[in-house]
């Protein structure tokens, strides 16, 4: 799906999501779009639009209810907007592209693929609009987060605004990386781990294809390289430096690069210029909160 909204001079990105049928003619949906300047290309941010509606009974026009968040390019909170009921302007079939099984979800959601005549892209479960106005409150003022680390320093990441797979080109180019790099543990293992060191990852044991990895960025808020939206790379450390007594986790992207050619991670991508590298299209919508 793109749109161009003439009245606000921009230009909205594929939507990523996923949707559920309520009943009958009613679903519920959320969207992510991202946004850029259609003169210049810059990254504008992002917008999240969670969205009740119910199908007419012919299938090409809708009725809906809508919140929409919207985000500055650091992931910062600009305003939100509600849009009361009303008949959809867009036909299904205008509304809805071929999906590319691109979609959002949060780490520890079961990522699912549901197929639909009319493709809606987003969200699980609805609710009445003051139910859905408190709910979004309360998750931009109690955000869940979890650790990383820039510059030496810890961080917290807000973990609710999203994950979009199989990022474009223009998302890709648009995105600062986010440096995950994993502990490699022996098979079946489960529940939070301490090293030999004492230290334990900042992701320790939490559903993740990765269970147990930190996170490093480029760069904190203010500082240059710094953006919300992060581009996985992957990383994973030698058993020997991971499980000696002298381990030090990398916390800032320099050390990373002297840990590279120190060579205290694992080659994962044999062949490659950097062959301890993976550089993902997995795009992560997470600004620092704190």
């Amino acid at each position: 799906m793109t749109a161009v909204i003439e009245a606000e001079g921009l230009c909205k990105g594929p939507a990523h999501g996923s949707w559920e049928r309520i009943d009958g003619r009613s679903y519920a949906t959320t969207m992510l779009f991202f946004r850029f300047n259609p003169q210049t290309g810059a990254f504008l941010g992002t917008q999240k639009v969670n969205r009740t509606m119910r199908l007419a009974q012919d299938g090409q026009t809708f009725t809906a209810v809508s919140l929409a968040a919207q985000y500055d390019p650091n992931g910062i909170l600009t305003s939100v907007a509600c849009a009361l009921p009303r008949q959809g302007s867009e036909s299904t079939s205008s509304a809805s592209s071929t999906s590319r099984s691109t979609f959002l979800m949060n780490e520890g959601d079961t990522l699912s693929h549901r197929s639909s005549r009319s493709n809606l892209i987003a969200v699980t479960g609805a609710m009445p609009l003051a139910l859905l106005l408190t709910a979004a409150t309360a998750a931009l003022a109690q955000p869940r987060t979890e650790s990383v680390y820039a510059n030496g320093q810890t961080y917290q990441i807000n973990t609710e605004a999203g994950i979009v797979f199989d990022a474009s080109q223009g998302v890709l180019q648009h995105a600062s990386p986010i440096y995950i790099i994993g502990f490699p543990v022996a098979a079946g293992t489960t529940g939070p781990i301490t090293l030999p060191s004492g230290y334990q990852p900042q992701n320790n044991g939490l559903p993740s294809p990765i269970p147990y990895h930190d996170h490093v960025l480029v760069a904190a808020p203010g500082q240059p390289g710094y953006g919300a939206p992060l581009r996985v790379v992957q990383l994973r450390y030698t058993w020997a430096y991971a499980y000696s007594a002298a381990f030090v986790p990398v916390r800032s992207y320099e050390e990373l690069v002297a840990g590279e050619a120190a060579g205290i991670f694992e080659a994962i991508n044999p062949g490659a210029a950097n062959p301890y590298e993976i550089w993902t299209t997995t795009v992560l919508i997470r600004p620092i909160v704190a």
